[in-house]
């Protein structure tokens, strides 16, 4: 089974348990796997992992509108460098939420690793469950 056909599997199961398909596969992972990037959903993924990428994504498009603001509303280089920082701070808090809110979740939903999700041994332990 292949990357794309276990996503949708996943999809699929996550919006069988009642999980709004959006938390299940949020829009910056789509669009890294739109962009090729085979990064497993957030459910997946370490609170370490699952943090640096939030942050990473938010920071830069952060940077890009900031950018942006500093070019086209001619804001000073002091007054976008603060913005930033500020803002900076601010997406590192909501990441680190949202990395412990995923394992949180996983846990909950007690999901085997990405390696092992769909194959022989998490069908059997899913087997015995039902």
């Amino acid at each position: 089974m292949d990357f794309e056909q276990k996503v949708t599997h996943f999809r699929e199961e996550m919006e069988y348990l009642g999980i709004c398909q959006y938390a299940a596969a949020p829009l910056l992972y789509r669009v890294l796997w739109f962009l090729g990037i085979a990064e497993p959903p957030p459910f997946f993924a370490s609170r370490w992992r699952s943090l640096s990428i939030h942050a990473t994504c938010y920071s830069l498009l952060l940077a890009f509108i900031l950018l942006t603001l500093h070019i086209f509303v001619a804001l000073n280089l002091s007054t976008s460098v603060n913005l930033f920082v500020i803002v900076l701070m601010f997406s590192l808090v909501y990441s680190f939420y949202m990395a412990s809110n995923y394992q949180y979740q996983s846990r909950m939903l007690e999901l085997p690793s990405w390696e092992l999700y769909l194959s022989e041994k998490h069908k059997i332990n899913s087997a015995n469950i039902s």
